[in-house]
């Protein structure tokens, strides 16, 4: 996420009226991307762009293709449908849960802190209280 205070962001806008009001956001999002990349572990898994024209818009070789990444999701999704997976989102106190499972030894307090960790003991438990109900 970008901090910019007023002086900067009011640079910013008068940068951007130098641009074509047509392609005044892919610009800003340029800038943006150059100032404050996303993470790394973010971008390894998008697709990267091929360069030359995509849908009407030059894209930089290299560079992400956000529709390239939008069909890459879905794919990835499509997939976890035909294995019978799908994603739950649940809402729960955070130490209501975390408290549990360290108290009934399926996770370290170490292990506790990095919250795909968590997620992880949460599906597997889930997945074989399934199996002890469907029998």
């Amino acid at each position: 996420m970008l901090a910019l205070d007023d002086a900067a962001l009011a640079r910013v806008c008068i940068a951007a009226t130098a641009v074509p009001a047509s392609q005044r956001g892919q610009w800003l999002r340029d800038v943006a991307e150059r100032i404050d990349p996303p993470p790394r572990r973010m971008l390894r898994d998008l697709p990267k762009a091929k360069g030359g024209d995509i849908g009407g818009r030059k894209s930089k070789a290299g560079g992400i293709d956000r529709h390239l990444a939008a069909r890459a999701r879905k794919a990835r999704h499509r997939a976890r449908q035909r294995a019978g997976l799908r994603v739950f989102r649940l809402t729960a106190s955070y130490e209501l849960i975390v408290g549990g499972l360290i108290d009934a030894g399926k996770i370290s307090e170490r292990d506790a802190l990095k919250h795909s960790n968590v997620e992880r003991v949460l599906s597997a438990m889930l997945t074989e209280w399934g199996k002890h109900w469907s029998r």
